[in-house]
């Protein structure tokens, strides 16, 4: 017990993957015990029960998502309708989602900052609770983490398996979830870039190889999503968000979910946050800390950020396509916890207590976690909860 004391690294393992089952344990008894919310009814006995979810023959609704109803079914054809059978998929996801956080947390160089990063990520009440519902977000943030691990792993380490996962993860991300797929453009592109990267260290058979894995792969994927997306706003089924400006919509409604106390307070800090960590990754860009092979991957987490923001940008202005609000950007709130880590981590030039300030939001946002701790309250559309009241009339 006392060399294991003495051991930072052992201490971190071992209190990461405490804190990180301690909080799926959470999620198991949320799963068992939260009432049911308006949009898992709707997904049950729209999609689930008739087992018609797949397109084009599914009712056109964003309420659809696609891996998320599949696997439901799946359970559901097993198991019975349970609430908490529903429920599964999307609790066996955050299995997956702590393990990519905890992988993700071995490559900083910090401690520190990796505890941050873990704390951050996990921490997220709004974000947990999709993982006790039977909806495509949880599913979704599950497997985006471990596609930006496995494109951290590819670019440093340029193994087909690890572009193949990384790629498989996207996949699984954006079908749980449609507003991913500028997430899985993106994360195609940087393979291809780092395939260039470390053109002439691999193998012309290994460099061949993933080209054709990643075109065969990326396109049919991307042929299907599109299309199914194209299909449901011509039938006016894309209709969360609106096009009113990327930082009322996007930033301004997470902001009210994730700090309800003052939502500006956390508007404006992630706000400065984001400044912040644009300047330090241009000062780290100039320096040509991102040129070394080494720290390759260190710019994944901030180019996934950015590059979402200007697709989501240009998408808006150009097509009229709405900027994603509260649940629908929850993406954002990860990729930006994932980016000012990396950012502390790659910036010791940075003193510490500036640093830490860059988690400023996250510990609002904490905050917000501790204050939500419930079995039965849920913040996921508060307007829209069944009352207590409503089971007791029925009981």
């Amino acid at each position: 017990m006392k060399s294991l004391l003495r051991s930072p690294h052992l201490v971190d393992k071992y209190g990461i993957i405490l804190l990180l089952g301690l909080t799926w344990i959470y999620i198991l008894l949320r799963a068992a015990f939260t009432p049911v919310i308006h949009d898992e009814a709707e997904t049950f006995y729209i999609y689930i029960q008739s087992g018609n979810f797949l397109p084009p023959d599914a009712y056109p609704d964003a309420n659809n998502h696609l891996l998320n109803s599949l696997l439901t079914f799946g359970f559901y054809k097993l198991f019975g309708s349970a609430l908490f059978v529903l429920r599964l998929p999307n609790l066996i996801a955050a299995l997956f989602y702590f393990f990519f956080i905890y992988r993700l947390s071995l490559l900083f160089k910090s401690r520190i900052n990796k505890w941050a990063f873990v704390l951050s990520m996990t921490f997220i009440h709004f974000v947990i609770e999709f993982f006790a519902y039977s909806r495509g977000y949880g599913i979704s943030m599950a497997f985006l983490t471990g596609s930006v691990y496995y494109l951290m792993r590819f670019l440093q380490h340029p193994r087909f398996r690890f572009q193949a996962l990384a790629a498989l993860c996207i996949a699984l991300a954006a079908s749980a979830n449609l507003t991913l797929l500028n997430s899985y453009i993106l994360v195609h592109v940087l393979i291809l870039f780092g395939l260039f990267i470390h053109y002439k260290t691999i193998s012309r058979r290994a460099f061949w190889l993933t080209l054709v894995f990643q075109i065969a792969l990326w396109l049919p994927v991307l042929y299907f999503l599109t299309k199914y997306s194209l299909m449901l706003r011509s039938a006016g089924a894309l209709y969360y968000g609106s096009t009113e400006g990327f930082l009322k919509v996007s930033v301004g409604s997470l902001s009210d979910v994730l700090f309800r106390p003052a939502p500006q307070i956390l508007m404006y800090a992630m706000t400065v946050v984001f400044v912040a960590a644009v300047v330090v990754f241009v000062f780290l860009f100039f320096r040509k800390y991102f040129f070394s092979r080494e720290n390759f991957s260190s710019f994944v987490f901030p180019l996934m950020l950015g590059g979402n923001i200007v697709m989501t940008i240009l998408l808006c202005k150009l097509f009229k396509v709405n900027y994603p609000e509260d649940r629908a950007a929850l993406y954002f709130v990860l990729l930006l916890a994932g980016t000012v880590s990396v950012i502390a981590d790659s910036a010791p030039v940075i003193r510490k207590r500036i640093r830490l300030l860059l988690f400023t939001p996250f510990m609002l946002i904490a905050i917000q976690f501790f204050m939500s701790l419930s079995l039965n309250f849920s913040s996921y559309t508060p307007e829209y909860r069944i009352p207590q009241s409503f089971y007791k009339y029925l009981s």
